[in-house]
């Protein structure tokens, strides 16, 4: 199965991952994984898009496809399939940070559409 360029290994409830993020588990179904980054932090906080309110319903261990390394990552997804992402309430672009209190949880479809914007500008 390929989601997003991507293999999938193998899928895991919300639980069953932050289990394995509690735990500090980096070694996944023989995958080397970096399971402490600030990404996963973000979907903790929140499931949710920050703009249209869709969300993550499970984390899909994937690789990236032609990737020779035995690395992979999680990634979440809504019940219809759709991509989760983690957005920068004030964009890079615009001075934003990579702070954590500067980041939040946004479906792809809603960050493409929010792109280098700031929500107060009118997109919602």
């Amino acid at each position: 199965m390929s989601t997003n360029h991507c293999e999938t290994i193998a899928q895991f409830s919300i639980e069953d991952f932050f289990a394995l993020r509690a735990q500090h588990i980096r070694n996944v179904n023989g995958y080397s994984v970096h399971i402490d980054i600030q990404r996963y932090e973000v979907f903790r906080r929140c499931l949710s898009c920050a703009l249209c309110g869709i969300q993550g319903a499970y984390f899909l261990l994937q690789r990236h496809s032609g990737d020779a390394l035995c690395t992979a990552h999680f990634n979440l997804y809504t019940a219809d399939g759709q991509l989760m992402t983690n957005d920068h309430i004030i964009p890079v672009s615009k001075h934003g940070s990579n702070a954590l209190d500067n980041l939040q949880t946004m479906c792809e479809a809603c960050n493409q559409k929010k792109a280098d914007n700031i929500l107060h500008e009118g997109l919602k």
